[in-house]
């Protein structure tokens, strides 16, 4: 999966080149530490997120101003957290862009799916008792 992730983002950079100013916002969610014992904690999720961030919002290489770049982690200051509802806020942000803007979601966490088969992002304070209630629905993101 990340050879994936590399190739996308060596192509965004790629057209970045050739863009004569940085347009756009990106949402970068990375999740290490679940509140749910139930769920696995991971290592690299924040990590990634972290590295990402920044490439996307380096002057120099980035694609999208450094103001547009969100980046929510386990290490964010309250509010700002891999939460459901500032994960939530985050999406809204997203679909607030310009015609002429480009938008990028990346998360680097748990996926699941509940007993009907819907799947979910896991975030930081979901349940695996109750998905649908806690985590976010990837219906809700592809609206």
């Amino acid at each position: 999966m990340r050879h994936a992730c590399v190739a996308i983002i060596a192509c965004l950079l790629a057209i970045s080149a050739a863009a004569a100013e940085p347009k756009g916002r990106a949402l970068i969610i990375g999740v290490n530490d679940y509140v749910d014992p139930d769920i696995t904690d991971l290592r690299y999720s924040v990590a990634d997120a972290k590295l990402l961030a920044k490439l996307l919002a380096d002057p120099a290489r980035g694609i999208f101003p450094a103001d547009q770049v969100r980046l929510l982690t386990d290490e964010s200051p309250e509010g700002m957290k891999p939460e459901r509802l500032p994960i939530l806020q985050g999406l809204e942000w997203l679909t607030q862009a310009g015609p002429d803007e480009a938008i990028l979601l990346y998360f680097s966490g748990h996926g699941m799916l509940d007993d009907k088969g819907r799947q979910y992002l896991v975030s930081r304070d979901a349940r695996m008792a109750s998905p649908a209630a806690t985590a976010v629905s990837i219906t809700l993101v592809n609206e």
